[in-house]
């Protein structure tokens, strides 16, 4: 903080006051042989920005997996079978995690700016010095993302037409699931006194003076799965079918590895409730029929006419969750 820029009202910064790259630091030298390819490389700016301790993104981490299942069939006459099991799994994040550090400051240089013209961004001759652009980044803190899926299910033969049958309860929890929430959005508290005015430039208010918004990759969203299921299948015959039901429900605080991107990170247990992707009632349908004609036809006319198909898939399910949004008024009634 003693190294911070100071921020004028309007969002603007004062000139001379503090280091414009507080707070950043860099993984390495960018080799000679990769210069010509980075912005910036060589330049004095780049140069004033300290080295990281480690040059990894998150620390290495050693991760145990442990699976059990289990098959039991009563009874003796192995037409019916119980099966369960448990196990965690991690995920890989991807690229994407790290892509846009490239483009932040001092290596790709951008501004914010509020209540400008494209003409005139800046609203004078001599624009004045405001805030970097949003700019990308990754928790030190990191964790993989994990998930523990469970199941149990009843598998019955049935004694007609070559049917069978299934029903399953399938579970599943997430935890330390990424989320890219602003780490610089003024608190709730700010942001609602200055509702109420007088009205200050967001620039100002942020807590990391000389930042607009800072996307950060955070560890820290969780997720929860139950779900019935229900299948029935026709083995055998010229006609031949699966059925699949499922009543599930699935909530999080984070769907996707970049949700949040517009809210503080203090604010997740706000984001508690139905998934994105989220659908109450699923049901699958899939057929097929051989068709009956030139079936047993050996000859050319067999060959050429005989043996063909006709498919299809139908589904149905219910619709993705509704948020209502709309026009707000903090400290008063609209």
């Amino acid at each position: 903080p003693a190294q911070a820029v100071t921020v004028n009202t309007n969002g603007t910064l004062v000139p001379g006051t503090g280091n414009r790259y507080n707070g950043l630091v860099r993984p390495g030298e960018v080799p000679d042989s990769q210069a010509a390819d980075v912005p910036n490389a060589g330049s004095p700016a780049v140069q004033s920005v300290p080295i990281a301790d480690s040059r990894g993104i998150y620390d290495p981490q050693h991760l145990f997996m442990p699976r059990g299942s289990f098959a039991w069939s009563p009874g003796g006459d192995a037409k019916t079978s119980v099966r369960g099991g448990i196990g965690l799994y991690y995920d890989r994040p991807e690229g994407n995690l790290y892509f846009g550090l490239p483009n932040n400051p001092p290596f790709a240089l951008s501004a914010s700016y509020e209540n400008g013209n494209l003409a005139n961004p800046g609203g004078a001759a001599v624009p004045a010095l405001a805030p970097w652009g949003s700019m990308q980044s990754v928790s030190t803190g990191f964790k993989i993302p994990r998930q523990w899926n469970w199941s149990l299910s009843l598998q019955r033969e049935l004694p007609w037409w070559g049917l069978f049958g299934e029903i399953a309860y399938v579970g599943a929890d997430g935890s330390n699931l990424m989320r890219r929430p602003d780490i610089n959005l003024p608190s709730f508290a700010d942001r609602e006194a200055n509702a109420a005015g007088p009205k200050y430039n967001t620039n100002y208010l942020r807590p990391y003076k000389g930042y607009a918004d800072i996307q950060m990759g955070l560890s820290d969203a969780s997720s929860s799965y139950n779900a019935a299921q229900v299948f029935l299948s026709k083995r055998r015959g010229d006609l031949t079918f699966t059925l699949n039901y499922t009543l599930g429900r699935s909530y999080d605080n984070g769907s996707g590895n970049f949700d949040n991107p517009a809210d503080g990170p203090e604010d997740i247990d706000y984001y508690w409730g139905p998934s994105d992707f989220y659908r109450t009632h699923i049901f699958v349908g899939t057929w097929a029929y051989r068709l009956p004609f030139f079936k047993d036809n050996r000859g050319l006319l067999g060959q050429v006419l005989g043996g063909w198909e006709v498919s299809g898939i139908t589904r149905y399910q219910t619709g993705a969750p509704l948020t209502v949004t709309g026009p707000t008024s903090i400290g008063g009634r609209r």
